[in-house]
């Protein structure tokens, strides 16, 4: 399995036991506009990631690019 987003965080946010925020980062998910990282994308057919943009993340929401 290859994944189709690729987050790259500078800090992940945790609890004081220095466990990670999963939900914190669920609830964000790949939107652009909640997402302050940089943020990657493979489509189905691409060899690479690309650089997740605001043009990019429409395209995946309304179904226009298959992933």
């Amino acid at each position: 399995a290859v994944p189709r987003f690729v987050r790259v965080c500078k800090t992940i946010p945790v609890n004081a036991s220095f466990k990670h925020l999963k939900t914190e980062l669920e609830a964000e998910g790949f939107d652009t506009e909640k997402v302050a990282d940089t943020m990657f994308i493979r489509s189905a057919n691409a060899t690479s990631f690309e650089v997740l943009t605001n043009s990019a993340f429409r395209h995946v929401v309304f179904g226009e690019w298959r992933l």
